[in-house]
């Protein structure tokens, strides 16, 4: 399970991805989900799994994904909510609250901008 789970995380979250739509999949997102919530209650992580899990912006797969939201500009055009799924979606499975949520956004939204 371990060892699936990284590498479906580094497929989504790789800096330079042969195939784009990984990183957004609702299917490869739920996954992870699952994937990080059997290895949280197994204790496969160890005890700073939850910690590992909350995603900061000055982590590679922050970077990441905005490099990301660059290539794939479309969605943000989509209305709010439809751009807050987009979000949690493209940051699974790591855990982002509201704030960095709207966090993501704004910087996305900032980079179209440029």
């Amino acid at each position: 399970m371990w060892n699936a789970f990284h590498a479906l995380l580094e497929a989504k979250f790789h800096e330079n991805p042969y195939d784009h739509r990984i990183a957004p999949s609702p299917i490869i997102a739920e996954i992870l989900e699952k994937m990080a919530n059997v290895i949280g209650a197994s204790g496969l992580g160890g005890k700073e799994w939850a910690q590992w899990l909350e995603l900061a912006p000055d982590r590679r797969e922050w970077r990441v994904a905005l490099n990301h939201v660059r290539l794939e500009q479309e969605w943000l055009d989509e209305p709010h909510a439809n751009r807050v799924e987009y979000a949690k979606r493209l940051l699974s499975p790591f855990r982002v609250g509201e704030t960095l949520i709207e966090r993501f956004l704004s910087e996305a939204l900032e980079m179209k901008r440029v």
